[in-house]
């Protein structure tokens, strides 16, 4: 992975996103961050490909009681460091996002538009939400307007609210 392309994203996504996502009460040292709702605990990790180029946000919910690894370890509710522990998660990709019409499996960037990819992932803190919240995984309703419409603004473009 090229270190400096993945430092950059990181920074723009702390920037960015990470606001968001703290305004909704997530706490803790980006990029994993979590918060209590009632007993449980939720879980927003954002993970990036080792080649570099790529990333995706991991979600993931910690019952009241706690949960057991499939490794065998019992991990509480405020002991879950990562979504990837978790029995109820989620990952939030373009694939995801579009019903299956892309195979990206992660949100694509170059050094050169880390901000922008970033500031059009926002739209997406909502999606996090409303699946923490309900379980409703997202659903696109559009196609791209063109093969040559990069992936991240097709994305985005279908998560504007209308």
């Amino acid at each position: 992975m090229s270190a400096g392309k993945g430092r950059e994203m990181k920074k723009s996504l702390e920037y960015w996103v990470a606001p968001a996502l703290r305004n909704r009460g997530f706490t803790g040292k980006f990029p994993v961050l979590s918060r209590t709702r009632g007993a449980q605990l939720d879980v927003v990790e954002l993970q990036f490909t080792k080649y570099g180029g790529g990333f995706r946000m991991n979600l993931g919910v910690c019952p009241a009681g706690g949960l057991t690894t499939k490794w065998g370890q019992f991990v509480q509710p405020g002991e879950a460091t990562t979504a990837h522990e978790m029995d109820r998660r989620y990952f939030l990709s373009p694939f995801q996002l579009s019903e299956g019409r892309t195979k990206a499996q992660w949100f694509e960037f170059t050094s050169e538009n880390t901000d922008q990819v970033a500031q059009d992932f926002l739209a997406n803190v909502e999606t996090v939400d409303r699946w923490f919240l309900t379980g409703e995984a997202p659903r696109a309703k559009t196609r791209p307007k063109s093969r040559d419409e990069p992936i991240h603004q097709f994305v985005m473009r279908l998560l504007r609210p209308r």
